[in-house]
């Protein structure tokens, strides 16, 4: 065998395992950057605003949820739902517990389920909500609530369309004291 195809065949094999490095390192970034980092799954942050209005004989509440998609890709959902529950006056069976020093928390719980008062919900097709990288959407919603109603839990959920078989998504939840007549 000549040098020159020693050589050659050197550089054949120098070759390959650079082919088989690059390979690997590229493997390597993108199971770094796409799965343990989760670039490829939507990223959203929501938040809350209310205005309350007091009427003559009731409250009129506007909620707006803003969803913000901080990820990379398209945030898509198929349902959200809204939920207004009571939280005082408390509902009787957990006075009756507070009242005798019992935690009105189930086990294995780690908050009060509070009864709905109220509740909306939205319903979409195939790409019918979708909210763009670095853009926004708002939910709206407008509730009529009993002024003998002081303080409310608001809960919400807008479902993950990428992770729906397991009924993933993003949930806020926030206290809101209602006001008085005549305060607003």
């Amino acid at each position: 065998m000549s040098h020159l195809a020693l050589w050659k065949d050197l550089g054949d094999a120098i070759e390959h395992f650079a082919k088989v490095a690059a390979l690997l390192v590229a493997g390597f970034w993108t199971y770094r950057t796409f799965v343990r980092q989760r670039l490829s799954f939507p990223r959203l942050e929501l938040a809350m605003t209310i205005e309350e209005f007091c009427l003559s004989n009731t409250h009129l509440l506007r909620i707006m949820v803003r969803a913000k998609n901080t990820g990379s890709v398209v945030a898509k959902s198929r349902q959200a739902e809204l939920r207004l529950r009571q939280v005082v006056p408390l509902p009787e069976e957990l006075r009756h517990h507070v009242a005798h020093g019992f935690d009105p928390i189930p086990e294995g719980r780690a908050k009060i389920e509070w009864p709905m008062l109220l509740g909306r919900q939205w319903q979409w097709g195939e790409g019918e909500f979708e909210v763009e990288p670095n853009e926004s959407d708002t939910l709206t919603a407008d509730f009529f609530v009993s002024p003998t109603v002081e303080v409310i839990e608001l809960y919400f959920y807008l479902s993950n369309a990428k992770k729906g078989r397991q009924g993933l998504g993003w949930t806020l939840t926030r206290l809101h004291k209602m006001s008085r007549q005549g305060d607003s």
